[in-house]
């Protein structure tokens, strides 16, 4: 499952890799992007291979706001709940919309880079994720995250509830070649302030341990 597909840049060589026996599922809400990822697919011949779908992958309902910060970069979409905003196409609820397709009886990775929307993302294929448990690659961007009310801390969690791990991309990026380079890569914030209490544990204990054994020192240099 691709969320989004953009023009195609990630869909076709994927779709490439999965071979003829495999199959890419690429979303895509921007209409105009739609249009260039569907004229791609054809360019490639892979048709039979990149299933185009039109709409906002999400757990919400109603109409959006389609908005971008970079005018001049068409991936950067993103598409916020507004009472008022563009009816758009209807909210696609992917385990829903899964149910609907038993061919798909196979789910292997689920590619997510919504701009900040990702906690939805996953929360609408949340069955998916526990049934089929697939790898996810997802972009993690902090000041995304935020325009939704979420944090990196959010996303995290919700993923190690559903038993994940977390691993980050740390080889080249854009670059001529397609190896990775995964590293762990933990929850920083429990990480960090475990850190800072066991290392406080143990320099108070490396304190008392030599105010015992020199019963102070020369002048009571380690009383306290």
């Amino acid at each position: 499952l691709h969320i989004v597909a953009h023009v195609g840049t990630f869909a076709v060589p994927l779709a490439l890799f999965a071979g003829p026996d495999g199959r890419v599922v690429a979303f895509e809400a921007s209409p105009d992007n739609f249009a260039l990822l569907r004229t791609n697919v054809g360019l490639n011949a892979l048709a039979d291979r990149i299933e185009c779908h039109l709409g906002v992958v999400t757990d919400r309902g109603g109409s959006f706001d389609r908005r971008r910060d970079d005018e001049a970069n068409s991936g950067m979409w993103y598409f916020v709940p507004s009472p008022g905003g563009e009816a758009m196409h209807a909210a696609i609820r992917l385990d829903e919309w899964l149910a609907g397709r038993p061919d798909l009886d196979r789910i292997d990775v689920v590619k997510v880079d919504v701009e900040g929307a990702e906690l939805d993302v996953l929360r609408a294929c949340a069955h998916t994720l526990a049934t089929h448990r697939p790898m996810v690659y997802l972009e993690v961007n902090t000041a995304a995250l935020a325009r939704f009310g979420a944090t990196p801390r959010d996303v995290g969690a919700f993923l190690a509830d559903h038993g994940y791990r977390f691993f980050r991309n740390a080889g080249d990026r854009n670059s001529a070649h397609d190896r990775f380079r995964l590293v762990p890569w933990p929850l920083l914030g429990p990480t960090m302030l475990f850190v800072v209490i066991i290392t406080t544990i143990r320099s108070i204990r490396t304190f008392d341990t030599v105010a015992t054994l020199t019963q102070g020192g020369p002048n009571k240099a380690s009383e306290l």
